[in-house]
């Protein structure tokens, strides 16, 4: 009997030395850093958030929150997982708008917002804001699924955006935002990018769409190994879209593969063009189809030509994994070394 009391009584005491331990810490000269449970500690995310200070940590458990959140201050939101915690704007407005800088948010489904003929319906809209960042989180049911407005230096990563109605995503004068490996599936369009630069679009899967990638008045972002599947068009570039890069993506199975319209200046190579019954079409344009000998051009399903000869002109006997032939898109528009499929290696395919 006396040991099963001491025994416990070390339970009761080092469950005592527990509750004792701070949900806030400070180091010296800096303000403390609080983490924030949800619900335990405040009912509501939008309460934890109103209560939090700059640079607190607001970890929400695993249920659904029917909210429509303002994120006005740098703080950290972590949800228990995307599947399981769930933020539901109840289809009024914006799910999710944040008006700060260096904000994190994290494992949650957003979905829900308004509807198209609400001027705020948006899953997570992002205005002036700059060096966040998105990760691991779902948008299902938007409207528009996330929009970013001169918005600088964000990270989006690991996004999955499904059934979002008009876009996945929509980057509107906004510079320096990286969108990587993501998936989107199933709405109108994907991503959107109008009157913004330098942005870096990588890694993703776009299926199911009207278009799978928009650029707009948009010049000298860089669009690399993505996937782009079953889409009207997959990638268009309208509207003096200058000077951006498209390099290892794959399309596939799309009506249009490539549309170029009234931009020039951009360089496209080692991409594959797989069973897209328009591979390539160009309007009032001028652009680079290839990277020069000996690097190559892109894989085209539908080409023809054969690999006899080698060299810068193709006058040298020898293979060397290049169409001895150009891929001729329009009068104006070729690609010089369109690669084999038995040189697939130089493309992703």
């Amino acid at each position: 009997m006396r040991r099963i009391l001491v025994g416990m009584a070390v339970v009761l005491l080092f469950t005592g030395i527990l509750n004792l331990v701070p949900t806030s810490y400070s180091t010296c000269g800096k303000p403390k850093i609080r983490n924030i449970v949800v619900p335990r500690d405040y009912q509501s995310i939008q309460k934890a958030i109103d209560s939090a200070s700059q640079g607190d940590t607001i970890f929400v458990r695993k249920g659904i929150y029917c909210e429509n959140l303002v994120v006005n201050k740098t703080v950290s939101l972590v949800g228990q997982g995307k599947e399981a915690t769930i933020v539901d704007g109840g289809r009024v407005g914006n799910v999710v708008e944040v008006k700060a800088d260096n904000v994190k948010i994290a494992g949650f489904t957003i979905r829900n917002s308004g509807r198209e003929s609400e001027p705020q319906s948006i899953g997570i809209l992002l205005n002036n804001s700059k060096h966040c960042s998105f990760r691991n989180i779902y948008l299902v049911g938007n409207n528009i699924g996330m929009w970013l407005s001169h918005a600088d230096n964000n990270q989006i990563l690991e996004i999955m955006a499904d059934s979002n109605t008009e876009a996945s995503m929509v980057l509107f004068s906004s510079y320096m935002n990286s969108v990587t490996e993501s998936l989107f599936v199933n709405s109108t369009g994907h991503v959107v990018v109008h009157d913004s630069q330098h942005n870096f679009v990588a890694y993703n899967t776009m299926t199911s769409s009207t278009f799978g990638l928009l650029l707009y008045n948009s010049s000298r972002n860089l669009v690399f190994k993505n996937v782009f599947r079953s889409s009207w068009s997959a990638m268009s570039f309208e509207d003096q879209s200058d000077m951006n890069k498209v390099i290892e993506n794959r399309v596939l199975d799309s009506q249009h593969g490539i549309v170029m319209i009234s931009s020039s200046g951009n360089i496209v190579y080692h991409n594959g063009f797989c069973n897209n019954p328009i591979q390539a079409s160009s309007a009032g344009c001028f652009n680079i189809w290839d990277n020069g000998y000996p690097c190559g051009g892109n894989y085209w399903s539908d080409y023809t030509g054969v690999d006899l000869c080698r060299g810068p002109y193709q006058n040298r006997t020898g293979r060397d994994g290049l169409g001895d032939t150009p891929y001729t898109i329009d009068a104006f528009s070729v690609d010089r070394y369109p690669i084999l499929r038995h040189s697939r290696a130089r493309v992703h395919i």
